[in-house]
């Protein structure tokens, strides 16, 4: 039992010093109050760190909705609400918006929709797997680095994604990103000192425009403290606070 605790400590010895701007403990859990503007409607979500796991020299977590009702709630980008990090050597946080993987979890849940909604099934699922298989139709990821050096007014690098199934077709594309610094944010979890990054998004969901103006609030050994979500007149829609969490 030593020997592997001692092999565990080797293994995430390069990540003690250079803090990170997620949660690396498996099984640990956040909190978040969600408040629409738009329906007045507000819920708890409940998100556990479902996996952490190392490959090469970089450690991928992914946080995954552990209560029923936000298992329910459908994102903007985040499909089922699992939400990627990847943590590098160099001290860089890797929030991942959307990646391949995203992108055919999405595209199965339209679909499922669409077929619940019509009724019956717009094409086998045969077929449709088989064009979401086809690595040419996923193009691109969005990514945002969070960097605890990062300049005031520094300007996050755009991305781009699109993936097209059959009649299916999203695209997503990531701009005016930038870093605005440091705060001492508080919200019912408590004070935090945060990166604080703002962007936009503008998604195209079976040709249905949106664009969204995002802010996020960003707390290192955890993760995403607040955010704010505002629409295209740049109106607040949505508001997501920390509540609790395990650090």
């Amino acid at each position: 039992m030593k020997k592997i605790f001692y092999v565990l400590a080797i293994s995430f010895f390069p990540l003690i010093g250079k803090a990170q701007y997620c949660n690396l403990h498996q099984y640990a859990t956040l909190i978040y109050v969600n408040s629409n503007r738009e329906t007045n409607e507000t819920r708890f979500d409940t998100v556990a760190v479902s996996s952490v796991t190392r490959k090469g020299d970089n450690t991928w977590v992914e946080q995954s909705p552990s209560n029923p009702t936000a298992k329910k709630q459908k994102g903007f980008y985040d499909g089922n609400n699992t939400v990627k990090y990847v943590y590098q050597p160099n001290g860089v946080t890797n929030r991942i918006l959307i990646d391949e993987k995203w992108g055919v979890e999405t595209m199965r849940q339209l679909k499922e929709e669409l077929d619940s909604y019509q009724n019956n099934a717009t094409e086998s699922n045969q077929d449709f797997n088989e064009q979401l298989a086809d690595a040419e139709r996923h193009k691109g990821a969005i990514t945002i680095p969070l960097k605890a050096d990062a300049v005031k007014g520094e300007k996050i690098p755009d991305g781009e994604y699109s993936l097209k199934a059959g009649y299916m077709k999203v695209s997503f594309k990531l701009s005016d990103g930038e870093y605005e610094g440091f705060e001492k944010v508080t919200v019912p979890a408590g004070t935090f000192d945060c990166l604080k990054v703002s962007y936009k998004i503008k998604a195209n969901v079976l040709y249905l425009p949106q664009t969204q103006y995002i802010t996020q609030w960003y707390a290192q050994g955890i993760g995403l403290v607040k955010e704010e979500i505002a629409n295209k007149k740049k109106e607040l829609t949505q508001t997501r606070l920390l509540v609790a969490a395990d650090k």
